[in-house]
């Protein structure tokens, strides 16, 4: 069983979850920005994910094709700030709304050779954090895709 929390107050712009991977951080990091790996964590299997770009670099761009029985939902981002092993500060965006989220993800390496992941998403409008949650983006979800992403470290 993973040890994780997840964390989005009802009258906060944040959405905050952290899990606990058995695998340095430096394996982590590699296989969160690793876009081979990406299709086989960051969303359910089942559903094509096509990584049409993904430059992890500061001023470097991402951008992801989900297909779902034939709709096509895009997503894309801005790396900021990227500290190899470490760090990453973007933008995240679901191109069908005009929102921007910032998002940042810190890997922080533990005792033991584990590694804390810590992933913070801010909002620009507490109704637009509950959007996404009600779109499937909760708790469930982000445990599901963090669980994939351990058995790839």
């Amino acid at each position: 069983m993973s040890h994780h929390t997840f964390t989005a107050e009802p009258d906060s712009l944040v959405m905050l979850s952290t899990y606990i991977f058995d695998a340095p951080a430096s394996r982590v990091f590699a296989a969160y920005t690793d876009p081979t790996l990406i299709p086989k964590w960051w969303i359910d299997p089942s559903s094509p994910l096509n990584v049409e770009v993904m430059d992890v670099r500061e001023g470097g761009q991402w951008r992801f094709i989900n297909t779902v029985g034939g709709d096509e939902y895009l997503f894309r981002g801005v790396y900021h700030k990227v500290v190899k092993g470490e760090l990453l500060v973007g933008t995240w965006a679901f191109e069908a709304v005009p929102s921007v989220m910032l998002h940042t993800v810190t890997f922080e390496e533990l005792s033991g050779g584990k590694t804390r992941l810590t992933d913070q998403m801010i909002f620009q409008s507490v109704e637009e954090r509950q959007a996404m949650m009600e779109s499937g983006m909760n708790e469930d979800s982000v445990v599901a895709m963090m669980d994939r992403l351990a058995r790839l470290v």
